[in-house]
């Protein structure tokens, strides 16, 4: 699963390596995109990829259990991180790999600052979204398995604007 697959394109990739990918996202806009871009350029995954619009702080039960499941740049965008992380145990497998990558920009245009997991100053310590995500994560059930690594993409304003950006990925297992 892809959460916030946006117009799909990693929901895509992954259907090259698994027999079934649900890709959720909560703007119809961008659904209907994706689905769009399933059906004309890519007919033979159409019978193994699926794009729904969901919340996912609220993620439908109906969904099943996945093996892997996949958040880009999704924790810092949501109304209430901490219920999306208390949640999705449900939904992976045991042994699942949950993989979050973000680049921890914290704002408030999205995420009341007291739902934040990270990026901010307690009893003036600065606490980051790493060390949320190994609170919560790490007391529902899942393993940390490796050290988290930084990544470097280039997303597209428009024709003249590019927007550089370095996220952090992290890997978990659920125990």
């Amino acid at each position: 699963m892809d959460i916030g697959c946006a117009v799909g394109r990693t929901t895509l990739e992954l259907a090259s390596h698994f027999d079934e990918v649900i890709g959720v996202d909560l703007s119809n806009a961008f659904i209907e995109a994706a689905n769009n871009v399933l059906s004309s350029g890519y007919p033979d995954l159409v019978n193994k990829v699926k794009f729904i619009v969901g919340d996912a702080c609220k993620l439908d039960q109906s969904l099943g259990k996945f093996s892997l499941i996949f958040g880009g740049n999704l924790i810092d965008r949501l109304y209430d991180p901490a219920a999306f992380l208390l949640q999705i145990s449900q939904f992976l497998e045991s042994n699942g790999v949950l993989i979050l990558t973000s680049p921890y920009s914290w704002l408030e245009d999205f995420t009341p600052k007291d739902k934040w997991i990270g990026g901010y100053l307690k009893e003036g310590k600065p606490v980051t979204t790493q060390e949320g995500l190994r609170n919560i994560l790490g007391q529902h059930g899942f393993k940390e398995l490796q050290a988290p690594e930084d990544i470097r993409f280039v997303i597209k304003e428009n024709p003249w604007v590019y927007q550089y950006t370095l996220a952090n990925v992290t890997f978990w297992k659920k125990l």
